[in-house]
């Protein structure tokens, strides 16, 4: 199992970082839902976030418990070296204050507002970030906004497994999220047709790689500079305050993915470069895809792993394709019939789940698709077995999910007392599949994890039929497809037999947990048992 090597640390703090959290009291009693502090108790004071970087607007708020108060109350700014920084006078209305003041101070620290109220003051702490981090690659500087109420340590560029490592430090459950903003131009992550894909952020403790987890994060904004992630940092069960945690931000598919800190090589493609002229890093070798003729970087190891399987074209057919292929600047002609005839997840709608395939059971959910249409199928699968030790020419690291992506028919045939299947005609040609991601490799993904794949289906004018298979319900069973036919005009006789005789489905390292599609529609149906016509 992949496990995360924790050291559990038993710490002690100052008094100052054990209190940076709001004041908290006990809860009311039930059926009470306003009540006052404990005695001696007179103010309490609190802000609106953790943590603030330069020209934030900070509103602090609060309470006074002292009955018919109704003078100003002082808020006091405190810096990180204890100096006061400045002091506001605010009004106390029914018991009640708040104040905005600019975040405009020059160091990065901890800071607090103080408030008192006869012989009793609160404190509300907060973290301030003077000034972006600083990050050098390449020759050329970067400077990434962040903020958190933990330490930044550091970050560095790496280069080799194409992401951000970042650091922090002194992770209290007062600051349990890192926001930080990824420059494009740095690091991006890019899906089919040069549109946004997700990020993949993995969390440990000065571990390999292989022992790292996905860590929980959202994307909070985007422009065409950054794009803005908050990620959660750890405390439970086990919290790292005195230790440093190590994020490894990077794309969802390296393959597809950004090309170390540059601009994406089909970004480059539609950005007017011509195919000859697409920097890939050192390390990285361009190819053309096959299915899409677009560029994409990648690692060198992996490049007669693609070819043969018709991922990519081979690199010396390379300047053939430079001499063919019309250069795609602005929004001409060329870029048009590029965009027209690509397809990715945002031609995909609404997710709806839909029953799996057991044909044990006879009744089978028939996937339906209008001709011309554009669907998506969505398959979420559980990690149910390791695969960080497997070695040896039989060990799949990586799966290979898209060649899996096939509509076709099946064949049955009677040999005197025994019945057989075989694949029948396979009509994938009259579909444009997308396969997202490609590849999965197992290794990143520890037991009870999830991941997904998701296929995007576009039927084209001759693809109006009735197919036996279509999406994968993996290992070995697919869904049965019609393509241009009402609900009421599919039945069973449309289908071929359900052999129960097969050997059984086994799952691997991974089961199926959910079948989501968008775009079309679904009908049961309970096709003929192969056994049955066997026995006749």
């Amino acid at each position: 199992m992949k496990t995360l090597h924790l050291t559990i640390i038993v710490f002690s703090i100052t008094g100052l970082l054990i209190s940076t959290s709001n004041s908290v009291y006990a809860p009311c009693p039930i059926g009470v839902t306003d009540c006052g502090p404990p005695p001696g108790v007179t103010v309490s004071t609190s802000t609106d976030s953790q943590f603030y970087e330069k020209n934030d607007t900070i509103t602090v708020q609060g309470r006074v418990y002292v009955q018919n108060y109704s003078n100003p109350i002082t808020i006091q700014v405190i810096g990180p070296n204890n100096t006061k920084l400045q002091s506001l006078d605010v009004p106390v209305t029914d018991g009640k204050f708040d104040s905005k003041i600019t975040a405009n101070f020059d160091t990065t620290g901890l800071y607090q507002f103080v408030t008192c109220v006869q012989n009793w003051c609160d404190r509300s702490y907060f973290k301030f970030i003077a000034e972006p981090y600083k990050l050098v690659t390449n020759g050329q500087d970067f400077f990434i906004k962040y903020k958190s109420f933990a330490d930044l340590v550091g970050m560095e560029a790496d280069v080799n497994s194409q992401a951000l490592r970042v650091h922090v430090s002194n992770a209290t459950a007062q600051g349990l999220q890192f926001v930080i903003d990824l420059p494009r131009a740095l690091i991006d992550s890019k899906g089919y047709a040069g549109k946004d894909a997700s990020f993949r952020v993995l969390i440990g403790m000065h571990q390999p790689d292989k022992y790292m987890q996905p860590v929980n994060f959202t994307e909070i904004s985007s422009n065409d500079k950054s794009r803005t992630l908050a990620i959660d940092i750890p405390y439970e069960p086990v919290p790292n305050s005195s230790g440093t945690w190590d994020f490894k931000i990077m794309s969802a598919d390296t393959v597809s993915g950004p090309t170390t800190f540059t601009e994406s090589p089909l970004k480059q493609f539609k950005s007017g470069v011509a195919l000859k002229d697409i920097k890939c890093a050192s390390d990285l070798k361009l190819l053309i895809k096959a299915n899409s003729r677009s560029p994409a970087c990648v690692k060198l190891d992996d490049v007669s792993k693609l070819v043969e399987r018709g991922w990519a074209d081979k690199p010396n057919s390379l300047q053939e394709q430079l001499d063919l292929e019309p250069t795609c600047i602005g929004p001409n002609n060329a870029c048009r019939n590029v965009e027209s005839n690509s397809i990715s997840e945002s031609d995909c709608g609404k997710f709806f789940t839909v029953p799996e395939n057991h044909t044990s059971l006879n009744t089978v959910p028939v996937l339906l698709m209008k001709t011309n249409s554009t669907a998506c199928a969505k398959l979420t699968f559980t990690i149910i077995s390791n695969y960080n030790n497997c070695n040896g020419p039989n060990c799949q690291h990586v799966l290979d999910v898209e060649p899996i992506g096939l509509i076709g028919n099946l064949h049955y045939e009677k040999n005197g007392g025994s019945f057989s299947v075989t694949p029948g005609k396979d009509y994938t040609n009259s579909f444009k599949i997308v396969t997202m991601p490609s590849t999965v490799d197992l290794a990143n993904y520890p037991i009870g994890t999830n991941y997904s794949v998701t296929y995007i289906i576009r039927s084209l004018s001759n693809a109006t039929g009735f197919y036996d298979q279509s999406i994968p319900r993996l290992a070995c069973e697919r869904y049965p497809l019609a393509v241009g036919y009402a609900t009421d005009q599919v039945n069973a006789s449309d289908f071929s037999y359900i052999d129960t005789l097969n050997p059984a489905c086994v799952s691997g390292a991974y089961v199926l947990a959910k079948v989501e599609v968008s775009g079309m529609d679904y009908k049961e149906v309970t096709l003929r048992l192969a056994v049955l016509e066997q026995m006749k």
